[in-house]
């Protein structure tokens, strides 16, 4: 059944909904955590009932938040001002200060990490939660802030930029007291933020849903911190103002309802899926909750409250299959053929029901399929498996659940298969109708028989190796060298084919020498080398004072004079030859000190070489005056190599020394850091640093020495940089100095 309803509301007078609270003006009651505390009110900003939180103290590494005692309810509009005074310290001050609503289950005990996190975000960051930043230190693109003191808006502990732009707000850290209005309309969902009477921020945000998960009730706070730089961080909160225009709350505060009111009516609506309701100029089709408004005689908002539910028209589809000859019933219809029918009813609640049958009439079959296979392969029909020839039947449903019979009648064919080992000598070739084949190996060839089942034929290749030898050898005069049946007086290259065991070619190249006197040069080397005596070309011979032998080779590795002789078929020859091993000279380095007015004399080492200094010296010794290098170079067969000497100039008559670390743990040993001297000073300024530029320690006293802390306040294990200014007392050495480095405080 289809019906088209269309409602029109009559503005009559459902419900009044009044609501008031005295309380809605009242300043909130703030609870200090960590390093906050109450501060004093400064006399500009003596506007009422304001209390004054130090968020931090202006020391390194602090971490403040204050908290509302009591909730606020976001489903109520407030306005809410507060001051902020981020301090006067606008070279090196830092961080920052952030304004929270937070639903953090942690509540008042809620914290983020230090620093640039400004006790809000990183690490446990407080969440869910909207919060706006005032940040007085860049911390560079990974957390997208700008050079100069900016507010940013995060969500949920979240401080990367990825709710919206740093907004530059100049110089704040002005010693100054900068006044933040806060407004949220409820009913718009509109949130607006003014500093200093400007306003910074829109934002159109369901903080309820979208933020805080559908709850309510948050927490009003400030969280802030400070690293190795600091500032003041002070937070005056002023008061918050629920300002819900016509709701009946006392505006005013005056203690008495305001009479511009707000009407609000309420209905609740059924039609069915495919029919509308309106309200005005308002056409509404999907259940849900609707407000409509209009305005009374008063000026003031009548609201319409629809509560609209959209019946469905329920279609149920039925997916039905037959076997041919089958019939389906749906109440009184009756179907046989394939197709789509429609029956309707109607629901309870009035609507449409309709039911869709989708029918389909399956087919039944009979099939007969003729196989053949080869022995060894299978034939699968469904869930059975055929191996041997015969006739078989298997009985499936169709995809309809209907009978379908395949019968199979099967034939298998037999297979034939060969096998021999074959033998080729290198360079060989056997060819078969499907390749040729020269490498070791077992193969296999595949053929089809007239059946068209496969004839495999497998064979072992063996390829002998054809090998190929160089020799070189030597005769006296009038002396023959026989190879096989062959035989050799004459010096030339010769090549005889042979046979050898495996019943291949064998190929050897013989170079033949005539000598009647052996020569063996005398050599001289170095002695990292060794000397390598070839005597494979001789293979009856003797060989006398090697430290070694290997592959027809004798190893020499020291001085002497050897002999060798050699038997050439009956011809004896010898002789005596003699090494000689060089030493290895390095180059050496001195490192050696001068006091400023003095000399030096450089000699080096007294070698049978020749020499040559760098600086244009041709002596044995120079006199150097000054610091620098200084380099006498030698060259030699063996490599050359050098003496140098680095000359270091120094003030000998005052030694100024730093150590690298300390540890101030008080147990007298290594507590405090200073400087080390043996002279007087004219002038001395000692300054230590922090990794962020900070100054810890200043000293114009050489015997003052530096506790590891900033006065009464212990600094962590790291790196701190020093540099220390000073010049002598006596007018020999009166300049002045500047060193910088790095002293490691370990506890």
């Amino acid at each position: 059944m289809n019906r088209l309803l269309n409602f029109t509301l009559s503005l009559s007078l459902v419900l009044l909904v009044l609501e008031f609270s005295s309380q809605n003006c009242d300043p909130i009651e703030y609870s200090v955590f960590y390093d906050s505390q109450f501060t004093i009110v400064p006399d500009e900003i003596q506007t009422g009932e304001v209390e004054c939180y130090g968020i931090t103290p202006p020391f390194g590494f602090q971490v403040g938040a204050i908290w509302s005692n009591a909730t606020i309810d976001l489903q109520n509009s407030f306005e809410y001002s507060y001051y902020v005074n981020l301090g006067s310290n606008d070279d090196d001050g830092a961080d920052g200060i952030v304004f929270v609503l937070s639903g953090d289950p942690a509540g008042q005990l809620a914290i983020g990490e230090t620093g640039g996190f400004l006790s809000y975000g990183g690490l446990g960051g407080i969440s869910p939660s909207i919060a706006l930043e005032f940040d007085t230190w860049n911390n560079g693109p990974i957390t997208a802030d700008i050079f100069n003191d900016h507010a940013m808006l995060h969500l949920n502990g979240i401080m990367d930029g990825s709710s919206g732009p740093a907004i530059d707000l100049g110089n704040i850290e002005d010693g100054e007291y900068h006044l933040v209005e806060v407004v949220w309309d409820a009913v718009g969902m509109n949130l607006t933020i003014s500093f200093d009477g400007d306003v910074i921020l829109e934002e159109n945000i369901d903080l309820v849903n979208d933020v805080f998960n559908g709850n309510p009730e948050v927490l009003i706070g400030f969280t802030g911190s400070t690293g190795g730089s600091f500032n003041t961080q002070i937070v005056c909160d002023v008061q918050v103002i629920y300002t819900e225009i016509c709701n009946g709350l006392d505006d005013d505060c005056d203690g008495e309802i305001d009479e511009d009111v707000e009407l609000q009516y309420f209905d609740e609506v059924f039609i069915c899926q495919g029919e509308s309701y309106s309200v005005g100029d308002s056409e509404y089709t999907f259940t849900g909750q609707y407000i409509d408004v209009f305005q009374n005689a008063l000026g003031c908002d009548s609201i319409v409250n629809t509560d609209l539910t959209v019946g469905e028209v329920i279609t149920y589809i039925n997916e039905i299959t037959l076997c041919d000859g089958e019939s389906y019933t749906e109440g009184s219809s009756v179907y046989e053929e394939s197709g789509v029918y429609f029956d309707v009813y109607q629901n309870s609640e009035g609507c449409d029901s309709i039911i869709q049958t989708e029918l389909t009439v399956g087919p039944l079959f009979d099939i007969v399929n003729n196989v053949s296979i080869c022995d060894g392969e299978v034939y699968v029909e469904g869930n059975s498996v055929y191996t041997e020839s015969g006739n078989y039947i298997d009985v499936y449903q169709t995809q309809f659940g209907c009978d379908s019979i395949v019968s199979t009648e099967l034939q298998v064919f037999d297979l034939n298969s060969t096998f021999f080992d074959l033998e080729l000598c290198e360079g060989e070739t056997y060819s078969s109708p499907l390749g040729d084949y020269n490498v070791t190996g077992s193969y296999q060839e595949i053929y089809v028989n007239q059946n068209g089942c496969d004839s495999v034929v497998d064979f072992d290749l063996l390829v002998k190796p054809v090998f190929v030898t160089d020799q070189q050898r030597f005769i006296c005069s009038g002396g023959v060298f026989e190879v096989g049946s062959s035989s050799y007086t004459e010096p030339g290259e010769y090549t005889d084919i042979l046979t050898s065991s495996n019943g291949c070619d064998s190929v050897l190249n013989t170079f033949l020498g005539v000598i009647d006197e052996l020569i063996i040069p005398d050599s001289v080397l170095c002695e990292n080398n060794v000397f390598n005596l070839d005597m494979n070309p001789f293979p009856f011979h003797e060989v006398q004072g090697s430290s070694g032998f290997e592959d027809g080779f004798y190893v020499f590795q020291t001085d002497g004079t050897y002999n060798v002789s050699v038997d050439l078929d009956g011809c004896i020859l010898s002789d005596d030859f003699q090494l000689t091993f060089l030493p290895i000279y390095f180059t050496e380095t001195q490192r050696l000190e001068l006091c400023s007015d003095e000399s030096l004399t450089l000699e080096g080492r007294e070698l049978p070489l020749d020499f040559a200094w760098l600086s244009g010296e041709a002596t044995e010794s120079i006199v150097v005056f000054n610091g620098g290098e200084y380099v006498k170079e030698y060259e030699y067969e063996c490599g050359d190599f050098q003496d140098r000497f680095v000359v270091e100039s120094k003030k000998c008559n005052c030694s100024v020394f730093l150590p690298s670390a300390f540890t101030p743990d008080n147990d007298g040993v290594n507590d405090t850091y200073g400087i080390e001297f043996d002279c007087e000073f004219a002038q001395y300024e000692f300054k230590i640093y922090d990794r962020y530029g900070m100054q810890v320690f200043y000293s114009t006293d050489p015997d003052e020495r530096w506790n590891g802390g900033v006065g009464e306040y212990y600094l962590p294990t790291g790196l701190y940089q020093y540099i220390l200014k000073y010049s002598a007392n006596d007018p020999a050495v009166a300049k002045d100095e500047l060193v910088r480095g790095v002293v490691t405080v370990v506890r």
